[in-house]
């Protein structure tokens, strides 16, 4: 799919076996999963994105790995220790980088700019729950749960909390689960509720017959903006795609556009897009014979 005439590609990846390939959304000759399974096993592709130190992190989980390139496509090395159950890639404003190395038991691994190997795993809540996303701030970095019921359902996720990095990372730095938090938000095919606190409580119609029914995939706050990535399902003049909602400090829309998505099991990405520290809006494209990274400036 060509990318919206605001939207370009900057750099394009390979996958393959060698270091500066990616591992491809199948793994080992396009038959593996994530977890080694073979035959009928989902395609998993590198999955999250971060763009940091002007340059670009990806978390590869086929390879076990967060692989770091130029903002244009250069291989520069990688980051090993990672498990192939590795979801979400996200930084700390102290710099530290947090995977979200499983969901349950909720647990994350660390690194910093200059690892070479991730650190050792670490339990970080004690609740029944899934650890679902991270949801890095210009202050902080918090996570979400999702709880998990008695007969072994996911009703809602609760949260964030904020999480702390190395050295005071650990089993009680998330804090007691609690519903609410800064930031919440419910999805109804067409409105959005979102809630920040304090501040403000809004409600957004989402206009052209989109229908939003897999809630906020990811959401960074930067800049003092929200970005919510916001899965949908169809919409007058064709399917595929998703939409980019912002929202500025007063819960105003500063913008929501639809962009465009790989179609297929393939394209599943956990984190699609990150704001840089200057704003620019990055966003990862695993199409099934190579990925790219595209830029809104």
């Amino acid at each position: 799919a060509n990318p919206p005439e605001r939207w370009r590609t900057v750099a394009t990846f390979a996958y393959g076996k060698r270091a500066d390939q990616l591992g491809p959304p199948g793994g080992a000759k396009g038959v593996s999963g994530p977890n080694g399974a073979a035959g009928g096993a989902e395609p998993f592709p590198p999955a999250a994105i971060v763009v940091a130190g002007n340059t670009l992190w990806v978390l590869d989980q086929n390879k076990h790995r967060v692989a770091h390139f130029t903002l244009s496509g250069r291989y520069l090395g990688e980051v090993r220790g990672i498990s192939p159950t590795a979801e979400d890639l996200a930084t700390a404003p102290s710099g530290d980088f947090v995977v979200i190395d499983a969901q349950t038991p909720p647990a994350v691994r660390t690194f910093t700019a200059d690892s070479t190997h991730a650190s050792r795993r670490r339990i970080v809540a004690h609740q029944n729950g899934d650890l679902y996303e991270l949801i890095p701030t210009d202050t902080s970095l918090g996570v979400f749960f999702v709880p998990i019921d008695e007969d072994g359902s996911s009703p809602t996720r609760v949260g964030p909390y904020v999480l702390s990095v190395p050295p005071k990372l650990d089993r009680r730095s998330i804090g007691v689960p609690e519903y609410g938090g800064r930031l919440s938000w419910s999805v109804d095919r067409a409105t959005l509720d979102v809630t920040m606190k304090p501040g403000w409580d809004r409600q957004y119609s989402f206009p052209g017959g989109h229908n939003v029914v897999f809630g906020a995939d990811a959401i960074q706050v930067a800049q003092r903006n929200i970005y919510l990535w916001l899965g949908v399902d169809g919409w007058r003049g064709g399917a595929g795609g998703e939409l980019l909602l912002e929202l500025d400090a007063q819960g105003n829309v500063a913008s929501l556009e639809r962009v465009a998505t790989p179609r297929g099991s393939y394209a599943e990405v956990h984190r699609p897009f990150y704001v840089a520290s200057n704003g620019t809006i990055y966003q990862w494209f695993p199409a099934a014979t190579h990925a790219e990274l595209r830029v809104r400036p």
